[in-house]
């Protein structure tokens, strides 16, 4: 019978100190394929692979992006999370993730809809990215999806309203207000009768 072992000594292999387990021949427990190594992708998660192998690394640094394995080499996303295994690269404590493990710089301190560096509008509460449907911010409204994003520059249907409007298709513009909602069936533009599907044009 297998069984879960602290390694201590790696001899210079990639693998942190961490406890893992092994079969009834010794052997530590591994994907079929031993060539896996960085980030890859298993099922619906996204782990952090030594030789085949889920590390449970803490947080590493890869090109210029940082990324936090857990206790199972499972890379956290899309979530706020507290790191304590920081490998000498930053500061113990709370930081945020993107949908792709990815950390986001000064993401704690958010708050509110924040254009990220990378392009995308999200919406933060102390610092988490957090799903809240349809809010109203000044007079104006946005809707946020589960990711935590916000809508922007397309026609989106809203579901969770919290009564401020009516489910259905809206139209959002670039920085993600709602503008109206979309052209449907024949409209006149210009002396010329278009017909419409959700704001598209349709022949």
């Amino acid at each position: 019978n297998g069984k879960d072992c602290w390694l201590h000594k790696t001899n210079g292999l990639a693998l942190p100190e961490w406890g893992y387990y092994f079969d009834e021949n010794g052997v530590i427990l591994h994907d079929e394929d031993t060539g896996k190594n960085g980030i890859l992708k298993a099922g619906e998660d996204l782990f952090y692979y030594v030789d085949g192998i889920k590390a449970p690394a803490g947080m590493i640094k890869i090109g210029d992006d940082y990324y936090y394995a857990n206790s199972k080499g499972q890379l956290i996303v899309n979530q706020t999370y507290y790191c304590s295994r920081m490998n000498g690269l930053m500061e113990e404590g709370t930081y945020a993730f993107d949908a792709k493990g990815k950390l986001i710089p000064g993401a704690t301190d958010k708050n509110g809809i924040v254009k990220d560096d990378d392009g995308v509008l999200r919406y933060y509460v102390n610092g988490k990215v957090t799903y809240v449907g349809l809010i109203e911010i000044d007079g104006d409204f946005y809707y946020v999806r589960s990711s935590g994003e916000v809508v922007n520059d397309c026609v989106y249907w809203i579901t969770w309203t919290h009564g401020l409007k009516e489910a259905g298709y809206y139209t959002f513009d670039e920085n993600g207000k709602l503008t109206g909602t979309p052209k449907n069936g024949i409209v006149e533009e210009d002396g010329v009768l278009h017909y419409y599907v959700n704001g598209k044009l349709t022949y």
